[in-house]
């Protein structure tokens, strides 16, 4: 999605969710998820621009994030991704419902390159 694209969805998305980005088929089985398809509600679209000062350009990044970062398991169902491009760092929980078993992003925030790092020696690797 553009930038236009997620503002659009900012603006008239309340109550529904949309598809932001895939994850690979390794991930998708290590989650036991149903679809490698990852969502996002409108809800935390809304707290992530708000609330963490997420810019409509860094939401692009998300595929990006999910498809390069590291990821880091640091509980059950759920993923840590960690990823650095132009804009700096990013840390993205990408967790599965129980009950749908869909993957969606519970997590999307900025973050520094010492805290990455504390969260590599803290969690398990699951992807370099």
């Amino acid at each position: 999605m553009t930038p236009i694209d997620w503002q659009a969805f900012i603006d008239r998305g309340h109550g529904t969710e949309v598809v932001v980005a895939q994850v690979s088929l390794a991930l998708m089985s290590h989650l036991g998820a149903n679809s490698d398809r990852v969502f996002m509600e409108h809800r935390y679209v809304l707290k992530s621009v708000h609330q963490h000062q997420i810019s409509l350009e860094a939401f692009e990044s998300l595929s990006d994030i999910l498809a390069y970062g590291q990821v880091l398991e640091d509980r059950e169902r759920h993923l840590v991704f960690l990823f650095e491009n132009r804009v700096g760092w990013f840390h993205v929980v990408v967790k599965r419902a129980e009950a749908s078993g869909r993957l969606y992003i519970a997590t999307f925030h900025r973050t520094t390159s010492a805290k990455a790092a504390a969260k590599r020696r803290r969690f398990l690797s699951v992807r370099e």
